[in-house]
């Protein structure tokens, strides 16, 4: 033991440095770090001194090793980066902002086709939003079902596709895979009701572009209310008593938000309906705005996704949302048996039942939108 301490402190010495540069480098990833760590792993223990070795498929000591030695670069990484100073200061300079439910994952995974564009790998890190920090039960509750990404959490093996990510360096760390693209973005619908994220993602990122996507109030209340009832759970009321789903749909105040820190210039609004009905020329619109070539939209095709669809077995559904199975499940299962479950798990050709939410809860809301984005909404109301 004394010789295997004598050693590790004459290779520090002497290797300090190369370590150094390593984890400071630009372009350092974390597979070059794994196997660095392995690799020193190695030379402080070598495998041949560890007894009762037993022969499974080549060595299960060797397995063990090797997995021991992932999961330890995967815990010292962040810590020893951060003491280097090497985390990159690769920021976002989009943000599709919101609103919910409205077609914003097809807008954001259709971005990511694009040669030039670098999206988030978890769509909606939500750092921004900081109110939901300071909610104990939110934080609780994103660490029981692994999508709180801080160091060592879960989330780092399997990615989310929805996260809560408080610790800044942590955020910065999702977009080391950066490769140059010109335009880098992220996609947190939380960030248009959040009353904070305007004021953050400004003092961060001041140059930034926003993409916001809005959709006729009505319809996307009733959505976001089928999407949760899909989910298993319902919507409960704000501190005003108003449901939630329907203060969600008031955008005036959201967009005002985000007028009082940024440039008009720098706030694109689309409308929900015309870019279902032009994909091709939103994504032109959207390419241009954050600065990448337009032309791209001719071959890249906007599809959509999270579609309300009506469950088979509410019970069972309401189960294993609430026990955190889902997420698990989603996460460990393939994808082509994800699909083929899906399809048994849905009612196929069943549509959600309809919620009645009023139109004229709107009315005044929809006159100010329109006034704020200078675009006409007069068809939300027929």
């Amino acid at each position: 033991m004394q010789f295997l301490l004598v050693q590790c402190v004459a290779w520090a010495h002497a290797e300090g440095a190369l370590l150094r540069r390593i984890f400071a480098a630009d372009r350092a990833c974390f597979s070059a770090q794994a196997a660095l760590l392995i690799g020193i792993a190695y030379q402080f223990a070598p495998i041949d001194l560890i007894p009762n070795r037993i022969p499974v498929v080549g060595h299960a000591d060797e397995f063990a090793f090797l997995l021991s030695g992932f999961l330890l670069a995967r815990r010292l990484a962040p810590p020893l980066r951060k003491a280097c100073g090497s985390i990159r200061a690769i920021v976002p300079n989009f943000f599709i902002v919101g609103a919910a439910r409205c077609g914003t994952t097809s807008l954001f995974d259709a971005l990511g086709e694009h040669p030039d564009v670098f999206c988030c790998p978890v769509k909606e890190p939500n750092h921004f939003a900081t109110e939901l920090r300071e909610r104990p039960w939110v934080m609780e509750s994103a660490r029981r079902r692994g999508v709180l990404i801080e160091p060592g959490s879960a989330a780092l093996t399997v990615l989310p596709r929805v996260a809560i990510t408080p610790d800044y360096d942590m955020y910065l760390r999702l977009f080391e895979d950066w490769d140059g693209q010109t335009a880098i973005g992220e996609a947190s619908t939380a960030y248009l009701m959040s009353p904070r994220a305007a004021a953050a993602i400004a003092q961060r990122q001041p140059e930034a572009r926003i993409i916001v996507v809005l959709r006729q109030p009505v319809e996307r209340a009733r959505s976001e209310i089928q999407m949760h009832a899909q989910l298993g759970r319902t919507l409960g009321d704000d501190e005003n008593g108003l449901p939630k789903t329907i203060r969600a749909s008031l955008y005036a105040p959201q967009i005002r938000r985000y007028l009082d820190m940024f440039g008009r210039e720098q706030i694109l609004f689309l409308l929900f309906d015309e870019m279902m009905a032009d994909p091709a020329a939103t994504l032109r619109t959207v390419f241009a705005h954050i600065g990448v070539d337009p032309a791209m939209a001719e071959t890249i095709r906007l599809k959509h996704h999270n579609q309300s669809r009506a469950v088979r077995f509410a019970l069972l559904n309401r189960l294993l949302f609430r026990s955190g199975l889902r997420d698990v499940l989603a996460h460990v299962l393939p994808r082509p048996v994800r699909e083929a479950l899906a399809r048994w798990y849905y009612a196929r050709g069943r549509r959600p039942r309809q919620p009645r939410v009023s139109l004229d809860l709107f009315r005044a809301d929809i006159a100010e939108t329109s006034r704020l984005i200078g675009r006409d909404l007069s068809h939300w109301l027929a």
